[in-house]
């Protein structure tokens, strides 16, 4: 795929070049600067996570939106689109965030979703948090189901397949929340439940030595020539670089 190719496929899928560089996991200076009219064509592994983003994105506008009963997760799967409240006023939290045709899918399903709850006098109930930017660059993925586990843990819900095969898509797993450790840091090779830009994940922890560019790029976020990253399991799904504060939650014993 050459530069001009994911040019033409950007303008299909309506990518923009923030688009393309929070779903394939580089950074947006980095997108930037690979299609402008003067760069050469781009690189292989840069290509690789361009066309899995691409894929992912297909994949996505093929759920059937037209059934109340598609899942609410589904319809809202990307842009790191978080449904924080759904009440009477039809109103969906980080809506904004999310491409227009899949509005009235949202709204008619959050009707079905509010005509159920009256019948059965129910409050309907949304997990706490949930990051559903699942593109190639964070193919993301925890959904949290309880806080209120015993021996301060928390169940976590994984969603996807970066984790594999340690974890698989659905899998229910209690993890030890943060205030039980004897160390606040995070430890290389120990996985991780991690507040990071905006949403969970579940990633492994890991440093490694930096590229030139990176160097170039990350400044205070090298650390004796290294950088700090979320690593999937699945080889299939890049690392994330750890460019911004993060926060985790809780840890895999």
């Amino acid at each position: 795929m050459t530069k001009e190719d994911i040019l033409v496929r950007m303008d299909q899928l309506g990518f923009t070049r923030q688009t393309l560089a929070e779903a394939s996991g580089y950074a947006y200076e980095y997108v930037r600067d690979r299609l402008t009219p003067t760069a050469s064509n781009p690189p292989k592994k840069f290509v690789a996570a361009v066309q899995r983003a691409f894929s992912e994105e297909e994949r996505r506008r093929e759920v059937d939106l037209s059934k109340p009963s598609a899942s609410i997760w589904d319809l809202v799967f990307f842009n790191g689109a978080e449904v924080q409240k759904i009440n009477l006023g039809r109103k969906a939290g980080g809506y904004e965030d999310i491409p227009s045709f899949y509005h009235d899918a949202i709204i008619n399903f959050a009707d079905e979703l509010l005509r159920k709850e009256k019948e059965a006098g129910k409050t309907v109930k949304f997990p706490a948090k949930a990051n559903l930017h699942a593109a190639a660059g964070s193919p993301i993925a925890a959904e949290v189901m309880d806080w209120e586990g015993e021996n301060d843990t928390v169940m976590v819900k994984i969603n996807g397949l970066s984790m594999v095969p340690l974890l698989n898509d659905g899998d229910v797993v209690p993890m030890r929340l943060k205030k039980t450790a004897r160390n606040p840091y995070m430890k290389k090779g120990l996985i991780y439940l991690v507040d990071y830009d905006g949403g969970y994940t579940v990633k492994r922890y890991n440093t490694r030595k930096a590229t030139p560019e990176e160097k170039e790029e990350l400044g205070e976020w090298i650390e004796r020539g290294k950088v700090k990253v979320l690593e999937s399991l699945n080889p299939d799904f890049p690392e994330i670089v750890i460019k911004q504060p993060i926060e985790w939650i809780a840890w895999l014993d």
